[in-house]
């Protein structure tokens, strides 16, 4: 077990769920054009919208597991960011803003399966 010196001398983690999800979900818009050719990334093939989105909420979950809904709130909030900064949001943000939620439930999914493998992997080295 590990004293409070220990503790203290670590970086905090304590955000980096928020930076990584926010980071991912602007990137996934701003790659969108580049790889895919669609300006929205959930017009081009649905299945690579939603590999892409579990895939980045298991990645956003990482540095802090037991946050795991930290990350995936962060992808929905970097993705509108992105879209209302870059493209202006649209007559249609106001259903955006609904599919968003809806289209963040695999990013959740991800963060958690995410979350349960790093304690299996955490309660094997103990």
């Amino acid at each position: 077990m590990k004293d409070d010196n220990t503790k203290q001398n670590q970086p905090s983690t304590k955000y980096l769920n928020a930076i990584i999800g926010f980071s991912l979900g602007a990137l996934l818009w701003f790659l969108s054009p580049l790889i895919l050719g669609h300006k929205e990334p959930w017009d081009a093939s649905m299945p690579f919208y939603l590999i892409a989105i579990l895939t980045f909420g298991a990645l956003a979950s990482i540095p802090s597991p037991k946050n795991y809904l930290v990350g995936p709130t962060f992808i929905y909030i970097g993705q509108f960011t992105y879209i209302f900064t870059v493209h202006g949001g649209g007559n249609l943000w106001p259903i955006a803003l609904v599919l968003g939620i809806i289209y963040t439930i695999p990013a959740l999914i991800g963060s958690l399966i995410a979350r349960l493998l790093l304690k299996k992997v955490k309660n094997r080295e103990t």
